[in-house]
């Protein structure tokens, strides 16, 4: 097969595309063992993974209810267990894999945004650090290397070292050791999604803003966005909120389980420490300081027309003759000033979200913590 080479302008479309890709979503997952057996190796459809995260507990409590039918404890399986069991299988489980599975795209599309949106100028005077954004984001997709995917392996495992020995072997109750320690073998993949998901939100919390005040920020008044080119945070400030969500029914689903200790105290503690870490993450990470990054780069415009306004004003009050045309053109020089001013103001924006978002912002960071503390009190069963 004879190939026929590119015209010029199939030629300068394809730089301009491989230009707009910075980063693959690949580079965020590739020493992620779990993602590459699903996702590389089996070449598994999202809803396949989804349906398998659901088949898993749903196994597990069939297990349940065969052991049941045969114990003289068939009342032992309340109402609220089943709330609790229909919570998991299709909130608990579906929910963190799909955040799982689609991560990865979301944070190569952030990073890739920015760079096609040409928010990222060059690095600030006397500022430590890679010098271009394309090296800060190589570098931190090599930070995401396969140190994470350990580390998570390592959590879970003591994660399960902690609560078979501590809670499931003391726990002389009339549920077997081999049933509950079932219930921990189907939650381990959870658990190891779950810590892998946080540290790569938490890791790009930081990278972000750790950008935007070390590189200067171009903000462009009229992208479509409405946020100057920073509207691509929006989604990420969504996908957390989502991850608040998972964590309160995670802890909901435990917390309304009759006749199981479903979580210890202990437990409980780290679930609620996971949902603190978050909240900076969502109020202060995608909102509040680029918001702050933004008002610098826009009072930056804004000086040069103050320092000049300024200037004017002061050579006019210490002139002491001045003829009539002079004052006037003087005068409507600042009112041009005084106008172009006002122009920039309410032209460049400084919020990465909407005002109206903001709202639904913190009515989404409040609600969970009252579906999983509140709403179980308040339930007649």
């Amino acid at each position: 097969m004879v190939s026929t080479p590119l015209t010029k302008n199939e030629s300068t479309s394809a730089d301009n595309t491989q230009r707009a890709i910075l980063v693959d979503a690949r580079q965020f997952y590739k020493h992620d063992p779990l993602f590459m057996l699903l996702k590389e190796r089996w070449r598994l459809r999202d809803w396949w993974i989804l349906l398998g995260g659901s088949v898993l507990p749903t196994i597990a409590y069939a297990v349940w209810g065969v052991w049941l039918s045969f114990t003289p404890l068939r009342h032992f399986w309340t109402f609220n267990n089943t709330i609790s069991a229909l919570l998991q299988v299709f909130l608990v489980y579906p929910i963190i894999l799909l955040i799982y599975l689609h991560l990865p795209d979301g944070l190569a599309n952030v990073f890739n945004q920015l760079h096609t949106n040409q928010v990222i100028g060059p690095r600030r005077i006397n500022s430590s650090g890679p010098k271009t954004y394309h090296d800060t984001v190589r570098l931190l997709t090599i930070w995401m290397g396969k140190w994470w995917s350990i580390w998570a392996v390592v959590l879970m495992v003591l994660y399960l070292s902690y609560r078979i020995p501590v809670i499931e072997i003391p726990n002389q109750g009339s549920i077997p050791l081999w049933l509950r320690c079932l219930d921990l073998a189907v939650f381990a993949p959870v658990i190891y999604v779950c810590i892998l998901c946080v540290m790569r939100m938490v890791a790009t919390f930081v990278a972000i803003n750790w950008l935007l005040w070390t590189f200067t920020v171009r903000v462009r008044p009229l992208h479509p966005d409405g946020s100057g080119g920073l509207g691509v945070l929006t989604k990420l400030m969504w996908l957390s909120i989502v991850m608040l969500l998972w964590d309160a029914l995670l802890l909901y689903s435990g917390l309304i389980s009759s006749n199981v200790n479903v979580f210890s105290s202990f437990e409980i503690s780290l679930l609620a420490t996971i949902y603190i870490a978050l909240v900076p993450l969502v109020l202060l990470g995608w909102t509040f300081l680029p918001h702050l990054a933004m008002v610098k780069a826009r009072d930056s415009y804004l000086q040069p027309l103050a320092d000049e306004l300024y200037q004017l004003l002061t050579q006019n009050m210490h002139s002491e003759h001045v003829d009539t045309s002079t004052m006037k053109a003087t005068t409507d020089h600042l009112s041009e000033l005084e106008r172009r001013i006002n122009f920039v103001r309410t032209t460049f924006p400084i919020w990465p979200v909407e005002l109206q978002t903001l709202g639904r912002l913190i009515v989404a960071v409040i609600l969970p913590p009252l579906i999983a503390f509140i709403l179980p009190k308040l339930l007649p069963y």
